[in-house]
């Protein structure tokens, strides 16, 4: 159930990490260095796809970073009854 609850609220992060992979294949100038201007060109091309990606997984890591933060606090919480308690 957990696992279905951090899906639902974090997104589909490989999805997004398969697309910066398929970017990179598709676009990667480090492998077939060329001119200036050729980089430039791919720059300009990519640049915008590339924002939103960062985009993309900035938000998803946002996400992550919510949904643990409160599993967090309710583990804190469930310490501080049971010592409580005991």
């Amino acid at each position: 159930m957990l696992e279905t609850e951090r899906r639902n609220l974090v997104g589909d992060f490989r999805g997004t990490l398969r697309q910066c992979e398929a970017v990179l294949e598709g676009h990667s100038y480090l492998r077939n260095p060329s001119g200036f201007r050729q980089n430039i060109l791919w720059e300009f091309r990519i640049q915008e796809k590339i924002n939103k990606l960062m985009n993309r997984i900035q938000f998803h890591i946002f996400k992550i970073n919510l949904v643990t933060h409160q599993l967090q606090d309710g583990l804190l919480r469930n310490m501080a009854d049971i010592h409580n308690v005991v």
